[in-house]
């Protein structure tokens, strides 16, 4: 064997430990789970993406991990011998991988100090795709190499707070703050942490910990602002709430140089504009406040998403709607939906709640009366994700949160005298196929004729009730009129308050909390319980009304 330089030396031994490694005695393929199936394809991605970075050492070590997990995988074989083709550009051309004995081994320098980047950067794909406990285990075993990393510790902290391991995350915090007693950033985590669990003096107390080193953080101030939104405290909630114009990677304030909406001001007459910036619940329960605009004598035109175009221009308070890249050439006084409680100073006392503030087509309420007609029985729309297709992992994960599978309300199946309609749309849609078929599923043409949630209001006003976790669907039908029961994860968004079993957003809505995060069982078995009440009054009443 020739001599090689250490570069090319210490590429070669990597090499060859991964072709020790890959020869490990380990469970056959058949004995693979589907989560250990999951690491590998991680892995391999991983693997793949150093390749075409010719980054070969960092590959091979992401292909050591799946090889370890299954070393019979005819994919991981494979990609080993591209792998080592690749290296022998680097080495010199006698080298035979094939004729490693194991005293070559023997003499492999430990790569262990590469091992906590590795891992970081393991937990890093892992908590993209949502798998933050596992995610955990390789920051856990990151720091055992790494222990007085403060960077690793924090990192450790923020992957156990997503995962709702919040007393081990505080722990860390405390730690961190034991060593770093100003820093904004872990104060600010750690306010965010014990606002999740409910305990909001402990709170206030770190965010203005963290708000005494920087009092223009936005971050906190942002978060502090849904602190006092979910304690029903709404005239220190929407000043700060307005700060999440200032936090990193939100969209910007339309650049406008007309007046924001003014509660003092003269409206008779005048064009006020209005805008989304959130999600089309946010946009469903915040365009009452274009009623208000209207009985101020204003004329009133709203960009909204696109999907809500139709059915918001059914809202006889409103005199145009336009798609949300657009705006109107001239235009009086104008303000984003979600600022206008702020800037009309809404209380807990004083939200608009004249219900209902949403309309479906009478043509279609008629014609999907017709078609439900036949069914006599107790008639319950259901909803159980909202859109898992947000572009941060932030994001997804408090939708996750919010989701119940949907196999699990087949337990409503056991309450007599009910029929179950999906109105599930969009995503979720995969765990149709799992359920019982006395679900009835709309498929077909519905919402695509005749405009995205034209089909679903009229069906929904022609339901006796609508159980759905919270998203979108929830505020349109609450907006319709309808009764709605909603399923609120722990910790809940910030609109539904605490402990409360309504909110004062919708009248005709009951929330259902978790006590424990994560635990939809319990929660489902008080809904089968409520449920069974209110079907056999139904039931009674139907009864009496045919004497």
């Amino acid at each position: 064997m020739k001599h090689i330089n250490s570069t090319k030396l210490s590429v070669t031994l990597v090499s060859l430990a991964t072709l020790f490694l890959l020869a490990l005695p380990i469970p056959s393929q058949s004995a693979v789970q589907p989560e250990q199936q999951l690491l590998i394809d991680s892995y391999l991605t991983l693997a793949r993406n150093y390749q075409e970075k010719k980054d070969f050492k960092t590959a091979l070590i992401y292909l050591k991990e799946a090889a370890l997990i299954n070393p019979e995988d005819v994919e991981i074989a494979s990609f080993a011998s591209d792998l080592l083709g690749s290296l022998q550009i680097y080495c010199e051309d006698d080298i035979n991988f094939s004729k490693v004995s194991a005293a070559d081994v023997t003499h492999i320098p430990a790569i262990e100090p590469t091992l906590p980047d590795t891992y970081m950067s393991i937990a890093d794909a892992l908590r993209e795709n949502q798998h933050h406990e596992t995610a955990a285990l390789y920051l856990r075993e990151a720091l055992q190499l790494r222990p007085n990393n403060i960077t690793l510790m924090f990192d450790l902290a923020n992957t156990l707070n997503m995962a709702n391991y919040n007393d081990e995350s505080l722990y860390l915090y405390c730690q961190l703050l034991t060593k770093c007693p100003t820093n904004k950033t872990i104060l600010y985590n750690t306010a965010y942490t014990f606002k999740k669990i409910g305990r909001m003096d402990d709170a206030m107390l770190f965010y203005n910990a963290a708000l005494e080193q920087d009092p223009e953080y936005p971050e906190a101030r942002f978060s502090r602002g849904l602190a006092y939104l979910v304690m029903g405290d709404f005239e220190k909630g929407w000043p700060e709430y307005e700060w999440r114009w200032k936090r990193p990677g939100y969209p910007p304030m339309r650049p406008l140089t007309e007046p924001l909406v003014d509660p003092n001001v003269d409206l008779n007459g005048k064009l006020v504009y209005l805008y989304s910036e959130q999600g089309l619940g946010d946009t469903f329960e915040f365009i009452r406040y274009a009623r208000v605009m209207k009985q101020r004598g204003a004329r009133v035109v709203v960009s909204v998403q696109n999907p809500l175009v139709t059915i918001l221009s059914l809202c006889p308070y409103i005199d145009r709607v336009i798609a949300l890249n657009q705006q109107p050439v001239k235009f009086d006084y104008q303000a984003p939906l979600m600022s206008l409680p702020y800037l009309l100073g809404t209380t807990i006392k004083t939200v608009p709640t004249d219900i209902p503030y949403l309309y479906a087509s009478q043509p279609l309420v008629a014609e999907w009366k017709e078609k439900l007609s036949t069914e006599k029985r107790f008639k319950v729309g259901i909803c159980w994700q909202g859109n898992a297709n947000y572009r941060t992992a932030a994001l997804r994960s408090v939708v996750a949160a919010k989701a119940v599978p949907a196999k699990k309300f087949e337990k409503l199946l056991e309450v007599p005298n009910i029929k179950l309609y999906s109105l599930q749309k969009e995503t979720g849609l995969d765990q149709e196929s799992q359920l019982s078929p006395e679900i009835y599923v709309f498929s077909g043409d519905f919402d695509d004729s005749h405009g995205r949630f034209m089909d679903t209001a009229a069906v929904l006003e022609n339901l006796d009730l609508f159980i759905t976790v919270d998203t979108s669907m929830g505020h349109l039908a609450a907006g319709l009129g309808l009764p709605v029961w909603v399923f609120i994860p722990n910790p809940p968004d910030w609109r539904w308050l605490m402990d409360t079993p309504d909110t004062p957003w919708y009248p005709n809505m009951r929330l259902f909390r978790q006590t424990t995060p994560g635990d939809w069982d319990s929660v489902m078995e008080t809904v089968k319980e409520e449920l069974c009440k209110v079907v056999e009054q139904f039931m009674k009443n139907n009864v009496q009304n045919s004497r």
